[in-house]
């Protein structure tokens, strides 16, 4: 009888927490997996026979229970998904560089040089800055969904034109960095 209590209780106090978090969450994870078939060929049938593997193993029951559960909560409760931070080594024609998702921003390792530069977001001022080991630079505050004000004080628009602008002065003060 008291274990019977006991399983009820905690059958509530589970469907309650899902129920009350008010969160769909981002499933960061499934996503991952869903993407990951989606591009596992170019073959569409080939793809769609992964698919369906997926489903019957069940791969992709799993993957949703975890999400949905575990990482969703984690995200609801810290506002940060861990699944979200991710690494990818990109070879260029200028090098190979690890490119890394951070709780901050970005951060750029040159794999030849160890050179390292950060692209950081603050949350408060809602502004991009750059980090190299010559110190901390302000790229840009977004102002809203449309304009972006550069550490002149310049703003510009988000239109095709505006983002030919921002790159000009990006360049300009690469240029003068340089200098």
């Amino acid at each position: 009888m008291k274990t019977k209590a006991i399983t009820k209780l905690v059958a509530i106090a589970l469907a309650s927490s899902i129920l009350f978090q008010s969160c769909l969450g981002s499933f960061k994870l499934f996503n991952k997996v869903i993407e990951w078939n989606q591009n596992l060929t170019v073959n569409k049938f080939i793809n769609n026979l992964v698919y369906w593997v997926l489903n019957i193993v069940p791969v992709y029951g799993v993957v949703m229970f975890i999400d949905a559960i575990i990482l969703n909560t984690i995200e609801f409760w810290t506002d940060s998904n861990p699944i979200a931070y991710n690494s990818q080594e990109i070879e260029t024609e200028n090098g190979v560089f690890l490119v890394e998702t951070t709780p901050a921003g970005h951060k750029i390792t040159n794999k030849e040089t160890n050179e390292v530069v950060s692209f950081l977001f603050n949350e408060t001022e809602k502004s991009w800055s750059v980090e190299t080991k010559d110190g901390v630079q302000p790229l840009f505050v977004c102002v809203n969904n449309t304009h972006v004000q550069m550490p002149n004080g310049s703003v510009v628009a988000l239109t095709e034109a505006g983002l030919y602008a921002f790159k000009n002065v990006i360049e300009n003060q690469r240029n003068l960095a340089v200098k």
